[in-house]
């Protein structure tokens, strides 16, 4: 698999993780605290970067997800990868393992090579 096809399946699965998540968004917004505001403004502001870098193969979309991930587990305990609870994990260590497969993945989206490009004229390849 390349690096195409890795980010953006992980940018889905990702997204379906957002979408479990919706009561999250809408504290955002609702939070009256100042600091807690900017907390939940900063992770949406993670989520939305690392969703779109992602979808684009852009490589700071797996770099975002490498902040994304520790900030979720410490600051807002959220687990980012769909289906933690229907798996059976539960508990602050189960969130940590959980999200720590969200922080692999990325490194892994940083890791896999790019998708190899179309010969060009006379069959060499652009370098």
């Amino acid at each position: 698999m390349n690096r195409r096809t890795i980010s953006r399946v992980l940018a889905i699965v990702l997204f379906v993780g957002l979408a479990a998540n919706w009561r999250l968004v809408l504290w955002v917004f609702r939070i009256r605290d100042p600091l807690g505001f900017l907390v939940g403004v900063t992770w949406l502001g993670l989520v939305v970067a690392t969703l779109v870098g992602l979808s684009r193969v852009r490589r700071w979309g797996a770099y975002t997800l490498l902040v994304l991930a520790p900030f979720s587990t410490v600051m807002l305990a959220t687990p980012l990868l769909p289906g933690m609870h229907v798996v059976g994990l539960r508990g602050p260590l189960a969130l940590a393992i959980w999200n720590l497969v969200a922080l692999l993945c990325g490194v892994l989206v940083l890791r896999t090579a790019d998708a190899p490009q179309a010969p060009g004229p006379g069959g060499l390849t652009s370098a």
